[in-house]
């Protein structure tokens, strides 16, 4: 009997970070018996390229930190099917609803061991307006509420007067000079 326990692990870690990034439908199938090529295979279905990327990104990540594995990668989020070959025995397919619906890999391992991961359940959503509202009742009830003053304005400046030296000391040049030129 092979101790199947590291590949179990992988197998585990791979469909719990597809969960985490809201990939559905995760099954994973134990083909130690019918296949040659690996002992897991995970299957998960994300919705678009982002979401595909996404997926692959955090199985890789999660790995690489929890049992130092890498991961190789065949295909591409624009294929919609990506195959991540992790530690050549756990195979993880993450495939648009299109190509899961097209190729169905599960049937074709009819005679395995499944596994399927049950999304979670979701706690309901919390608005943020009404978190808004409590946190701003409470404060009203603690400190009352404070008058708003306007703003004063800035004095408006006047004008500055106008400068009439330079006017009369011009005036008394050009009347100067009529008179040296009579």
């Amino acid at each position: 009997m092979i101790d199947l326990s590291k590949q179990q692990a992988i197998a585990k870690i791979c469909a719990e970070a597809a969960a985490g990034k809201l990939a559905e439908n995760i099954m994973t199938l134990q083909v130690t018996e019918v296949s040659s090529i690996a002992d897991f295979f995970v299957v998960a279905t994300a919705n678009s390229e982002p979401h595909i990327r996404a997926v692959v990104n955090a199985v890789e990540k999660e790995l690489f930190q929890k049992m130092r594995v890498k991961c190789k990668v065949d295909g591409s989020a624009e294929s919609q099917w990506v195959l991540l070959d992790c530690d050549g025995t756990v195979l993880m397919h993450i495939m648009s609803p299109e190509f899961r619906a097209k190729f169905q890999l599960e049937n074709l391992w009819g005679d395995t061991v499944r596994s399927e991961k049950k999304p979670a359940a979701k706690k309901p959503a919390v608005r943020k307006t009404a978190v808004k509202k409590a946190a701003e009742e409470t404060t009203a009830e603690k400190k009352p509420a404070a008058k708003k003053v306007a703003a004063k304005k800035p004095a408006a400046k006047k004008p500055a007067a106008k400068k009439t030296v330079a006017k009369k000391t011009i005036a008394k040049k050009t009347v100067a000079k009529k008179e040296t030129s009579k």
